[in-house]
C-alpha cells in the first residue's frame, strides 16, 4: 500500500512488517506512506479545541492541497476516535471481570 518500511523491536530488519494488529486492515499504512509525508507540511494540530492555525494552508488555494489536508485531518479525527473507544471497552471490560 506504499507504506514506508517499519523499524521495531520485533522487526529489526524493517521489512515493513507492523506492529500494530491488522485485524482492522493496515492500521498504519496510511500516517507511514509517502503521501502522506507530501501533506505534513500543511497539516494542523489536533487539540482538545480543534485544529490549530497552519500558514501553509491558510495561505494555500490549490484545491487538490485543501482536499489532500482535510482527508488526512479526517482520518486523524477517526483514528483518535477509534483508539478512545477501544480504550473505553477496555475499561468497561476491566469492570465487569473484577
Amino acid at each position: 500500500m506504499g507504506r514506508l518500511p517499519v523499524l521495531n523491536e520485533k522487526n529489526l530488519s524493517g521489512d515493513g512488517e507492523p506492529a500494530e494488529s491488522t485485524e482492522d486492515g493496515c492500521p498504519g499504512s496510511w500516517y507511514r506512506c509517502a503521501w502522506t509525508s507530501s501533506v505534513m507540511r500543511y497539516e494542523r494540530m489536533l487539540s482538545d479545541s480543534g485544529f490549530s492555525e497552519n500558514l501553509h494552508l491558510s495561505r494555500s488555494d490549490d484545491r487538490l492541497v485543501l482536499e489532500a489536508a482535510a482527508y488526512l485531518e479526517n482520518q486523524r479525527v477517526r483514528a483518535a476516535n477509534h483508539a478512545e473507544l477501544q480504550m473505553t471497552k477496555e475499561r468497561n471490560r476491566r469492570g465487569r471481570t473484577q
